[in-house]
């Protein structure tokens, strides 16, 4: 191939990469709220149980799945297929609310249970039942907005509830992949322009190799970082000690999966210290975390679920579902005491 062909074609690759480049920003962005795409099925996550997530428009989309958002009001069938044997003869509670709290698609259950009034706002509501197998509901749209599903799974075996939040949109699906072959046209046109003269008329001297290659350059960083980013590293930190803000406990964390891997289940064994360096026992451990970059929380609701002696805890159900920083953060109380500690991993 010639020097002056690969030239010519140096346009068509900076599309190429734009566009992919684009596509997987996108793919990254799927990953928000309670129900995540993993392996092109919708997944929810009701703590550490787990379910294929599907919703259906019986009458207009006959068997077209859809995974949160809904194009068209009317009737709507929301359905759970179980991945975790706990659902089976858990309780689960469904509701659909408008979404009021202006925060749209990053709306998280904190937001929601700051509500007031959550019946004030409720548009459907199943009540508590045992459902084994497959849960299913059907509600009727009226009108198009912004809403939140809120699932609450009780297990058998447990007292604590278990809920994820989903915001989604009646009447809107987003653009789907239409922005990127728009900016693939818009790319195209102005190279056809330059190469007939009338950008260089318009905008004075223009290099389209130049901005090909640089374009090149940068997805390509891009991409390499995000299949870096990709792979499963172990948790950085977890051999040392980390002070909790206020000082008054020293934390190290051992995974049970190492390295860490994305969207997987497992445990933490949380040491947590006093100042002195003394075991605390009796403490009270609420986790929570997300990604300050994605503006998003933890795909799960891990809890401290047991002591295991010498000042070191059991938190089960921990997942990261995506590449990228990640903060965990413990609130940790005592009788005396109150502190957090923030864990920042990088998967």
């Amino acid at each position: 191939m010639g020097l002056a062909k690969i030239r010519r074609m140096r346009p068509r690759l900076a599309i190429c990469c734009l566009a992919l480049c684009l596509a997987n920003s996108e793919q990254a962005a799927l990953a928000h709220g309670g129900v995540v795409l993993e392996d092109d099925l919708c997944v929810i996550n009701i703590g550490y149980l787990q379910a294929h997530f599907k919703i259906y428009l019986p009458g207009e989309r006959q068997r077209q799945e859809f995974c949160e958002d809904i194009p068209s009001t009317g009737e709507s069938l929301f359905v759970m297929e179980y991945l975790h044997s706990g659902l089976d003869d858990a309780s689960i509670d469904f509701r659909v609310i408008r979404n009021v709290t202006g925060l749209g698609r990053f709306a998280l259950w904190e937001d929601v249970a700051r509500i007031a009034d959550l019946d004030e706002i409720t548009v459907f509501h199943h009540a508590p039942a045992v459902v084994p197998g497959v849960y299913s509901v059907v509600h009727r749209f009226d009108e198009p907005g912004e809403f939140i599903g809120i699932v609450t799974a009780v297990p058998n075996d447990a007292s604590t509830p278990y809920t994820a939040v989903f915001p989604f949109e009646v009447g809107f699906t987003g653009f789907g992949v239409w922005p990127l072959v728009l900016i693939a046209i818009a790319i195209l046109q102005l190279h056809l322009w330059h190469s007939s003269g009338r950008l260089k008329r318009w905008l004075g001297r223009f290099r389209p190799q130049g901005f090909g290659a640089s374009a090149v350059l940068v997805c390509g960083i891009y991409l390499a970082s995000e299949a870096h980013g990709n792979q499963a590293i172990g948790l950085s930190g977890a051999d040392s000690r980390i002070h909790s803000r206020s000082g008054h406990f020293q934390v190290s964390v051992a995974p049970d999966l190492e390295p860490l891997a994305i969207n997987t289940i497992h445990r933490w064994v949380v040491l947590i210290l006093a100042a002195d360096g003394a075991p605390v026992p009796s403490a009270e451990i609420t986790v929570r975390g997300g990604m300050p970059a994605h503006d998003h929380g933890l795909p799960t609701l891990p809890e401290a679920t047991r002591y295991l002696g010498e000042g070191r805890y059991l938190i089960e159900g921990m997942r990261f579902h995506m590449a990228g920083r990640w903060e965990v953060v413990l609130s940790i109380e005592t009788d005396a005491l109150h502190d957090e500690v923030v864990i920042p991993l990088e998967l």
